[in-house]
């Protein structure tokens, strides 16, 4: 695994927890939301890349 990937899995990681943590607060959870599937997109689109 490379680096950037680890990164990528960290992100994508810390991305969920806020998103949980905001949606039970019910505070930004559709921004946290927009959020995590673009981290996931960017993920994806960059495993691609490395494949």
């Amino acid at each position: 695994m490379k680096i950037k990937t680890i990164i990528i899995v960290l992100a994508i990681c810390s991305f969920a927890f806020l998103f949980r943590f905001l949606y039970q607060k019910q505070f930004g959870a559709v921004g946290y939301f927009i959020l995590a599937v673009a981290a996931v997109f960017l993920a994806l689109r960059e495993w691609k890349k490395t494949k």
